[in-house]
């Protein structure tokens, strides 16, 4: 399966303690996958946070 496939918007993933709703996923020039996300648990509800997966640890598909 190829990265772009592996996220998609909609679905939700755990990641740095906390779970986001992905709801955009773009491929930069440089490699690696720029997720915009949503927060969805209590400590980030409602905040937007955007993660290159290059320097995540293995974001959580859930």
């Amino acid at each position: 399966m190829s990265l772009e496939a592996r996220y998609v918007p909609g679905m939700r993933i755990a990641l740095r303690d906390a779970e986001w709703r992905i709801d955009r996923v773009d491929v930069p020039s440089h490699g690696g996958m720029l997720l915009t996300c949503t927060g969805q648990s209590e400590l980030v509800r409602g905040r937007t946070g955007r993660f290159l997966t290059d320097l995540e640890r293995n974001p959580e598909i859930l």
